[in-house]
């Protein structure tokens, strides 16, 4: 392998050295590394009679943070028996008319809500309003679960 022996002088003793500088660290981290502390005097002082209790309180947690889940529990409340009913706000409507094919039983409606004229069949529903009956002198219209009768205009 080595074609001279001065080499093999010079190559020996670098890996000897390479070699126990390895073993040495390896032996300095496993060696025993104990650091004395200084000793501190503890002072412990007992007070009879007297325990005073650590007081906390957690707060109502509603949601998971990571999932998203409610924890809230829905409050189911009892009536009294008394059905209190929301006043519907109605917006302002008049009834224009009707307009029939003739031989057909099609009919298209005629209204007036807030100043635009809207047309609806007869089963028509449009901007929260559903026609549910009407004949050429009245229509009887749904808002909101609420229910009322106009009369044609004019």
């Amino acid at each position: 392998m080595l074609k001279s022996k001065g080499s093999l002088y010079i190559l020996f003793p670098v890996v000897i050295l390479i070699w126990g500088a390895i073993i040495y660290k390896v032996v300095a981290a496993l060696g025993d590394d104990t650091i004395d502390q200084p000793k501190i005097p503890l002072e412990i002082t007992i007070i009879k009679g007297r325990t005073v209790k650590d007081t906390f309180s957690l707060l109502q947690v509603e949601r998971d943070p990571f999932l998203g889940h409610s924890y809230k529990k829905s409050v189911v409340r009892k009536s009294n028996g008394e059905n209190i009913k929301k006043e519907v706000v109605w917006p302002e409507i008049q009834y224009l008319g009707i307009i029939t094919g003739e031989g057909t039983a099609a009919a298209v409606y005629i209204l007036q809500l807030n100043g635009k004229q809207l047309l609806l069949d007869s089963s028509g529903t449009d901007e929260g309003l559903k026609l549910l009956n009407g004949n050429s002198d009245r229509v009887e219209l749904k808002y909101l679960g609420d229910s009322r009768v106009f009369l044609k205009a004019g």
